[in-house]
């Protein structure tokens, strides 16, 4: 005997209320719930970022990579801000930063003064520009590499080749400057 279908609709009737509820809160919230569960379960990695906007403030996850906060905007570009003192504060067990969107700066948490200005966009574009160029050869290094050590080796065998050849002739002149040496004792002892 199974279970009666009320059973089932009960359960429907609670998925149903637990979901309208999330999203209710996040709606309430303007939208924390995301990024909040997003930094919460990267366990430390993350930084909780609130975007002062002139119209709405939003919610992002960020990280901080050699220095800089690192997060994507609205438009999903990445903005990259030098991190400062004082700036990252702790609250509802994650840490947490709020930067204004148009200035592109920090605000303090104690005096909620802006921090410094100017466009992250345009220095994360040149950072990765930075770290994306083609080195000293481009794509030709490997071949050139390989082409080199080819002629190393091609002029290496050239080299002992010769060697080799030098040393039969100096052995050559070395036997018949022995038998010359012997001629002359031979003809020395004749007279």
């Amino acid at each position: 005997m199974g279970l009666p279908i009320e059973f089932y609709v009960y359960v429907g009737y609670g998925l149903f209320a637990i979901i309208v509820s999330i999203i209710a809160i996040n709606f309430i919230l303007g939208g924390l719930l995301g990024p909040f569960f997003k930094v919460k379960k990267s366990r430390g990695k993350m930084i909780l970022v609130r975007v002062r906007h002139p119209v709405q403030d939003y919610f992002r996850a960020g990280e901080i990579i050699e220095g800089f906060l690192v997060y994507k905007n609205r438009e999903k570009e990445k903005k990259r801000i030098p991190m400062k003192p004082g700036i990252v504060s702790r609250a509802a067990t994650v840490y947490w930063c709020e930067v204004d969107d148009e200035k592109n700066c920090f605000f303090d948490r104690k005096s909620g003064e802006a921090i410094g200005t100017y466009d992250p966009v345009r220095v994360d574009n040149y950072i990765v520009r930075a770290l994306t160029r083609p080195g000293l050869f481009g794509d030709n290094f490997v071949k050139i590499v390989l082409i080199l050590v080819i002629v190393l080796l091609i002029a290496v065998i050239a080299l002992g080749y010769m060697t080799y050849k030098n040393g039969q002739a100096i052995n050559g002149v070395r036997t018949l400057l022995e038998v010359a040496r012997t001629a002359t004792a031979t003809v020395g002892v004749v007279q």
